[in-house]
């Protein structure tokens, strides 16, 4: 039964990956809410963050996809290693950060973000923001994590926000 639940789960993300694709592009970019450890393993996922690592859960289905992104803005993170990106979110994407950014039971919970891997042997970008204050703009920020190779894939599936005038 276990082996069902994968299975669908699996199904569940490559059907998502398809109705949200782009350009053909197979990539699928999510962000996940924490929850706790009771929500797993049947609605969580178990996640190792951090130095030294910690164990975090984050719910399977995602609070925002993808297909709420109407721009992206690149930056180089603190790390001077990695890259950040700001997801401009359309009107529903932006409800949705505002209702789980202003939720006083998500206060000081982590928001993270998922990258289907690029090759077999990379595992999803597991970045994330603690939900500190109420997002009314719209923008969701990543300030690290993300490659060259990410960019370029972000690149072919959304505007840069210097394309579409963005402030």
């Amino acid at each position: 039964m276990r082996n069902c639940w994968w299975v669908f789960v699996l199904v569940l993300f490559g059907a998502g990956s398809m109705a949200s694709g782009k350009k053909g592009t197979s990539v699928l970019l999510s962000f996940h809410l924490e929850t706790g450890k009771d929500d797993w393993p049947k609605n969580a996922q178990a996640v190792k963050m951090g130095e030294p690592a910690q164990q975090y859960y984050f719910k399977l289905i995602p609070v925002i996809t993808d297909g709420e992104i109407k721009w992206f803005s690149p930056f180089i993170s603190e790390d001077g290693v990695t890259y950040g990106c700001a997801f401009k979110l359309s009107q529903h994407g932006a409800n949705i950060l505002q209702q789980v950014t202003s939720a006083p039971e998500n206060h000081g919970k982590l928001l993270a973000s998922n990258v289907q891997p690029l090759d077999p042997e990379s595992g999803p970008l597991r970045s994330y923001v603690q939900i500190d204050r109420r997002v009314d703009d719209g923008i969701l920020v990543v300030w690290d994590g993300f490659t060259d190779r990410h960019l370029r894939l972000f690149a072919e599936r959304f505007p840069h926000a210097r394309d579409v005038g963005a402030r």
